[in-house]
C-alpha cells in the first residue's frame, strides 16, 4: 500500500485536514486501485478513485486558485509522455466532491488568471492532430462558479 499525504485546512475551520493517496498492492500488470482519504477532527472520509493508477506516475497536491476560495485536492497523472490527467475535489468537512475531472494531449495543464479578476483559471493545451500539432494547438479553461469547474475557453 503506497501512501501519500499532505495537511491543509480544506474547509476553513482552521483545523487542518489530513489529505492520504492510497493504493492498493500492484496487480499483474502492476496497475492499483486508488483512493483518496480525508482525516478530519478524527473523523474519516473516502472516495474510491478506481483502477488503472500507477503510484510511480500519479501525484497529490493542493491547489489553491484564490484568497477566498478554500483549497482544493489535485490527484494528477501523467498518461505516457504526451498525456496528463488532472481531477479536482473539494471537501466541505463532511464530504469529498469531484468539481473537475480534465487533461491535456500537450501535456500542459496550469493555473493562470487570465481575467485578472484575482482567481486563477485551470488551463489545459491540447493538440490539434486534424493540422500541425505543435503550431495549431489550443487551450481549453476552467473558471470556479462557487459550485464546481466551468469550462470558459
Amino acid at each position: 500500500e503506497n501512501l501519500f499525504s499532505k495537511p491543509i485546512d480544506l474547509d476553513g475551520d482552521g483545523n487542518p485536514e489530513q489529505i492520504r493517496l492510497i493504493f492498493s498492492d500492484k496487480d499483474e500488470i502492476w496497475n492499483c486501485r486508488a483512493s483518496l482519504k480525508v482525516v478530519s477532527k478524527n473523523k474519516s472520509f473516502s472516495k474510491y478513485l478506481g483502477d488503472w493508477f500507477y503510484p510511480d506516475f500519479t501525484r497529490l497536491d493542493i491547489l489553491t486558485i484564490g484568497q477566498n476560495i478554500k483549497p482544493f485536492i489535485v490527484v494528477g497523472s501523467a498518461g505516457g509522455a504526451h498525456s496528463e490527467s488532472r481531477t479536482v475535489y473539494s471537501f466541505n468537512g463532511n464530504e469529498i466532491t469531484e468539481v473537475l475531472s480534465t487533461f491535456s494531449d500537450a501535456p500542459s495543464i496550469t493555473e493562470v488568471d487570465l481575467d485578472n479578476d484575482g482567481t486563477k483559471e485551470i488551463v489545459c493545451k491540447m493538440r490539434n492532430y486534424d493540422k500541425d500539432p505543435i503550431e495549431d494547438s489550443y487551450e481549453v479553461a476552467y473558471k470556479w462558479d462557487g459550485a464546481r469547474f466551468v469550462k470558459v475557453k
